[in-house]
């Protein structure tokens, strides 16, 4: 058995031995002829001078691997801007007026985000155009934030401030004081529709503090143009006045100036009033041309009585104020106007006095001085 197995052994490596050679010998022969055929020159015609055959020509595989590369970037560049300009009509979205809704409607739809479904792109682009164009009215230091989801927020915000005083003036101490302690309150009601108020807690000479409100006005923004408030305001006599209202901290002088002091620190002018208050830009003028009209009880002139009216007027005679000021765009920091105020004064046993206040008055501010 042993013996068979050996031949057998032997028969199968002869054969492999012999058919070996002949199997590899097509295929060296094969490989070789190809290396030839690439070394060969290409001739005008086309044709391999050896075989008589036109070789085929090999699309290099970069210009396919680039174009792809290129149409993955602009799909990735695409979706970027979508997802941009989703997030773009989601804020919005959520500046809108607030659309009047139940309250099963509100609390269904709390906890969705503000996407603009594919049915809707259109009147979403338009009412946020709207509103940015609405929104871009009168810019001044009143302006409140939107408010978020349409919901209104209200905003406290708070100024005081701690003095020392040191003088020789006779009969007066050194001593640390209090200044006022101002709460600065905002909200927005709607789009249009805004509340603003001052409050104030200040202490006398008499280390008694005493409470005020100093603004109280509910705001209507109808564009840039026409912006009316009704409440108590600081009346537009001159610039100090609206420029600087409460807040030392903001003020460019160390102490309010003795001409614009308030009422109730002696003030001779009537710097606070209760009525209406219209303002805003004047519509083809050049330069910048502002207007603010107020209406309103005017200051008290009987004895003893508090200096603004906020409740009762001692007469039927309401005062008005008028100011006409100018920012031209053309030299940033300068502002120049002029305003009058009228107003019927009834001291009581006194003979009436019709009374008339006009100012006037040029500033300039940059970053490091005001003249």
């Amino acid at each position: 058995m042993l013996s068979i197995n050996r031949k057998t052994l032997r028969v199968v490596l002869s054969c492999f031995v012999f058919f070996a050679p002949s199997y590899l010998l097509p295929t060296r022969t094969a490989d070789g002829q190809a290396k030839k055929e690439l070394a060969q020159p290409v001739k005008p015609d086309g044709t391999n001078s050896q075989t008589g055959q036109t070789p085929l020509t090999t699309v290099p595989s970069t210009a396919t691997g680039s174009t792809d590369d290129s149409n993955s970037e602009t799909i990735r560049q695409m979706l970027r801007r979508i997802d941009q300009l989703e997030t773009r009509i989601r804020e919005l979205e959520a500046r809108q007026a607030p659309a009047v809704a139940s309250p099963n409607a509100a609390v269904g739809t709390s906890a969705q985000p503000n996407t603009p479904t594919a049915d809707q792109p259109a009147a979403s682009v338009s009412n946020t155009d709207d509103v940015q164009t609405t929104q871009a009215g009168a810019s001044t230091h009143d302006d409140h934030p939107d408010m978020p989801n349409g919901t209104p927020r209200m905003q406290i915000q708070g100024f005081a401030d701690v003095n020392y005083r040191a003088t020789n003036e006779k009969g007066r101490t050194n001593s640390f004081f209090l200044g006022q302690l101002d709460l600065f309150i905002t909200s927005r009601l709607s789009e249009k529709f805004s509340v603003l108020s001052e409050l104030i807690l200040d202490a006398g000479e008499d280390n008694a503090f005493t409470f005020e409100v100093h603004r109280l006005l509910l705001k209507y923004s109808m564009n840039d143009y026409f912006n009316l408030s009704a409440g108590r305001y600081h009346t537009s006599i001159g610039y100090y006045n609206t420029a600087y209202h409460h807040g030392s901290f903001f003020q460019t002088t160390v102490n309010r100036p003795f001409l614009f002091a308030f009422e109730s620190r002696g003030g001779i002018l009537p710097l606070h009033n209760v009525g209406l208050s219209a303002a805003g830009r004047i519509p083809k003028t050049p330069f910048g041309l502002r207007y603010v009209a107020e209406i309103g009880n005017g200051r008290a002139s009987r004895p003893f009585a508090r200096p603004v009216q906020s409740v009762v007027d001692e007469n039927n005679g309401k005062s008005f104020n008028l100011a006409i000021f100018s920012r031209p765009s053309e030299v940033p920091g300068l502002q120049t106007g002029f305003s009058v105020y009228h107003d019927h004064l009834t001291p009581g046993n006194a003979p009436n006095v019709s009374q008339t206040i006009t100012a006037g008055y040029v500033v300039y501010q940059t970053p490091r001085t005001e003249s």
